[in-house]
């Protein structure tokens, strides 16, 4: 996701980080950012283990004091829309992968975070769970035909399903390990081992709709300063 940032940043602008570890949340004073990213994670949103807990109360202070920016990326936005009385559900069937397409609501075409990125767009996926309902007064931002809420916006959280945080590269080298290979096969995306190569690269391509959402955020984090 550094890379990520840095290329969203560009070389005239400074970006400074301060990078902390879900056992390090009850250390953070959030008022003191300009912007928050909380990324995703293979820890399910309603999980009860302590840091989960930890980044609830977290996110809660934040929205209360509407100052900061905050973008939550999968895990999160679910986590977020669980929060406030959204509806999240785990798919019967099969995990969303792939470098996917999405399509912007109104709202979401007027959103300073998807600024200079088409009514359609594809961006990386993986996710089990989906919003099926965003909370109540939240502007759904983008959909597909998975699911009805991909992306949101609740006063001053900023929520996407999708991926903008990790490179095709690294997603790819993931899902090469021998238990996603495995975990690919029960799902049926391929047949066998033999198949993952040709799966991964007709299935993962790169695009700069990552870096466009990044950017965009940063430029929000810089106008609420």
């Amino acid at each position: 996701m550094i890379d990520i940032l840095k290329n969203a940043v560009g070389v005239k602008e400074r970006l400074d980080l301060d990078i902390k570890y879900r056992d390090e949340l009850t250390q953070i004073s959030h008022n003191i950012y300009s912007g928050i990213i909380i990324l995703g994670s293979f820890t399910p949103y309603n999980d009860e283990s302590k840091w989960v807990q930890d980044l609830k109360h977290f996110i809660i202070e934040v929205y209360k004091l509407g100052q900061v920016p905050l973008l939550g990326i999968c895990m999160a936005h679910e986590l977020i829309a669980s929060i406030f009385g959204g509806k999240v559900q785990k798919h019967k069937f099969r995990r969303e992968l792939g470098t996917v397409q999405f399509e912007l609501t109104e709202d979401g075409c007027n959103s300073m975070l998807f600024d200079g990125i088409t009514k359609f767009f594809n961006v990386n996926t993986a996710h089990s769970h989906d919003v099926i309902e965003p909370p109540l007064n939240a502007n759904i931002l983008a959909f597909n035909e998975r699911g009805p809420c991909q992306s949101f916006k609740l006063k001053n959280l900023y929520c996407v399903q999708f991926h903008p945080d990790i490179k095709t590269s690294t997603l790819k080298k993931w899902l090469k390990e021998d238990s996603n290979i495995e975990r690919l096969i029960n799902e049926k995306y391929i047949n066998s081992k033999d198949e993952i190569d040709k799966f991964l690269d007709d299935t993962f391509y790169i695009t700069e709709t990552n870096i466009i959402i990044f950017r965009n955020f940063l430029r929000i984090c810089k106008h609420n300063t």
